[in-house]
């Protein structure tokens, strides 16, 4: 997968193993449930929400316009996988 169309889930996962958290310590740290995490570093949640990505953003001490970026990039293929004969 290119890096520019990286999903969300997986640069929420890469920042939480680079600060060596486990999902627990996430979850309480920023304020969210241990199953809300779990499910947006599994792709099954995409988190549009720009007050949690910014909480996230804030938790993190990490630039949020990436944050948003990659949320927009998973929410895009995962619309592209419905409709691939819509792909460029």
């Amino acid at each position: 997968m290119s890096e520019s169309l990286k999903p969300v889930s997986e640069t929420l996962k890469a920042l939480r193993k680079e600060h060596g958290l486990t999902i627990a310590a996430l979850a309480d740290g920023a304020g969210l449930s241990r199953i809300y995490v779990s499910e947006m570093e599994s792709g099954r949640k995409v988190p549009t929400d720009g007050k949690m990505l910014y909480k996230l953003a804030q938790f993190y001490k990490v630039p949020f316009t990436p944050l948003l970026k990659a949320a927009f990039n998973q929410s895009y293929l995962k619309v592209r996988a419905k409709f691939p004969e819509d792909a460029e």
